[in-house]
């Protein structure tokens, strides 16, 4: 009976021992059309979209994710791009063609004037 419960135990701990093997640390850097780093891209998982990162001023992220996973990144003002996950990665991102409209913001102030006239 010991002989099967270490048994059990020895396989549970292979199992185990592969399953966090799957997980590798993505480092990379996120640049723009010109090479100029592009801090506050964001950097979601697939398959765990609300699990993520964003590159930090130098366009430097860092993020664990499965082997194999896609990972999108989004910038406003660019495309969205879904890559594969390696240990190492550069990402150039490319500006959208899809133009915002302007806003026009106006503002009018109406003033009320209090009676000031005192009485004794």
């Amino acid at each position: 009976m010991k002989v099967r419960i270490w048994m059990l135990t020895l396989c549970l701990l292979t199992g185990l021992s592969q399953v966090l093997a799957q997980t590798i640390t993505v480092k990379g850097n996120v640049v723009d059309e010109n090479g100029e780093a592009l801090p506050g891209v964001s950097i979601v998982p697939k398959s765990a979209p609300k699990t993520g990162t964003v590159s930090n001023i130098d366009g430097n992220f860092s993020i664990s994710v499965r082997s194999g996973e896609k990972l999108t990144f989004s910038f406003m003002g660019y495309n969205s791009q879904e890559l594969a996950a390696s240990a190492q990665m550069k990402v150039r991102m490319q500006p959208s063609d899809l133009m915002l409209n302007d806003v026009v913001v106006v503002g009018y102030m109406e003033r009320k004037v209090a009676n000031t006239s005192l009485r004794w």
